[in-house]
């Protein structure tokens, strides 16, 4: 198997590489993981995706890794660290308060599990915030569902929370009245 080491930061990457240039199956990529085509890293085998995210791009590489693939997806599992209300948004249920769009498409996608909770006292230097380990696996139970229209429902449904979803979703009216909404 094969571990591939994505860094952004220039100084880290070379540390990185540095420390692993004597391994034949381990390989660092000085590049932006919002950018980075991920699905060229393994076209046979799936993958497994394992990240203690920058926090101030967390959400965007999750919604990257299961709206713009294939799916399946190139990955069987990902395991990946969140700021603690993000990771509570991303597996709020319906009927909660902190339940959003990103509640909805990651839960259309993927099983999601919390594996533990890291408090900030943990780390070195210490963040401000508290983390949460989330684990996320694949499931095909919407397969048909074509994910870039479910996200602009989803952007129109949640845009203005306090206002009913009718309201929030007139211009998708003449859908709503097709499906007897």
């Amino acid at each position: 198997k094969n571990l591939y080491l994505i860094e952004k930061d220039f100084l880290l990457f070379q540390k990185l590489e540095n420390k692993f240039k004597n391994d034949n199956n381990i390989f660092a990529f000085n590049e932006d993981a919002l950018d980075y085509n991920y699905e060229v890293i393994n076209k046979k085998q799936k993958s497994l995706i394992i990240g203690n995210l920058p926090f101030n791009i967390s959400s965007q590489l999750l919604i990257n890794w299961i709206v713009n693939y294939n799916w399946p997806p190139f990955y069987n599992k990902m395991v990946l660290m969140f700021q603690k209300e993000v990771a509570n948004r991303i597996i709020a249920r319906h009927n909660q308060k902190s339940y959003s769009r990103l509640s909805v498409i990651s839960q259309t996608r993927c099983e999601i599990k919390v594996l533990l909770n890291a408090p900030s006292n943990i780390f070195s230097p210490q963040p401000k915030v508290d983390g949460t380990v989330l684990e996320f696996i694949p499931i095909t139970k919407y397969l048909d569902i074509n994910i870039f229209n479910l996200q602009k429902v989803l952007r129109k449904s949640f845009e203005q929370r306090r206002k009913k979803i009718k309201t929030s979703l007139k211009d998708y009216d003449y859908l709503l009245k097709k499906f007897d909404i």
